[in-house]
């Protein structure tokens, strides 16, 4: 599955990146740009011309080539924006080919915070910055996997949950050879059954350790 870090690792690609909330702690190591640069083949390539593209077989996002130094510096300050607004802004991502830069805003974020955006991306005219609204917040989405976190600690074949800043749901990483994908959907749906999760509604999707996702297309939605 896509490789997880905290936040603050870095910019290799995705600039928010993944936050696990470990089962047993977070994870603090970024991938480097090798290991996130294998284009899949023509064939698995999702058909479409969105900025961040998605591996039609593995389900996942991929990044091909290096930015260049305007996009980096781009990058590095909407960054900053997220951290400032974490409340109303999810993450800031290189679109897969290097060619612009995403900025994923919460679907309620308030015009003063994409103001502000707008502002900062017009301070790099070489660098192509879009924005994406959609979702919850970064904060509002580690805080409930978080809890997710909390309610299956302990949970056998369960090995990572954490948001994902593109999609704006939780991934819940599963060794396949200790626990299904049937399984897992069940472990998560009798806790929130039973303790229940603050609203609104956020997906959840499995994914085995190798990264191919496990009935991504029916993610639970559970109401947290």
């Amino acid at each position: 599955m896509r490789s997880k870090s905290v936040l603050s690792a870095g910019l290799v690609p995705a600039v928010g990146m993944i936050a696990v909330l470990g089962l047993s702690a977070c994870s603090s190591g970024g991938p480097t740009a090798g290991q996130r640069a294998t284009a899949p083949t023509a064939s698995s390539a999702a058909a479409d011309a969105t900025c961040v593209r998605v591996d039609a077989d593995s389900g996942r996002p991929f990044w091909v080539g290096e930015p260049s130094a305007e996009l980096s510096a781009a990058a590095q300050e909407l960054q900053g924006l997220v951290d400032a607004h974490a409340e109303a802004l999810r993450g800031v991502s290189f679109c897969s080919h290097y060619e612009g830069v995403v900025v994923f805003a919460s679907s309620d974020a308030p015009a003063g915070v994409l103001a502000a955006v707008d502002e900062a991306a017009g301070r790099h005219p070489l660098a192509t910055v879009s924005v994406e609204r959609h979702g919850l917040a970064i904060a509002d989405l580690k805080a409930a996997a978080a809890s997710l976190a909390t309610r299956l600690q302990g949970e056998e074949g369960i090995v990572s949950i954490g948001p994902d800043i593109e999609a704006g749901d939780i991934d819940v990483g599963i060794d396949e050879s200790r626990i299904t994908a049937q399984q897992a959907r069940q472990a998560v749906a009798s806790i929130v059954s039973q303790t229940g999760f603050p609203s609104p509604q956020v997906p959840i999707h499995f994914f085995d350790e190798s990264g191919v996702a496990t009935n991504s297309a029916s993610a639970l939605a559970v109401s947290r």
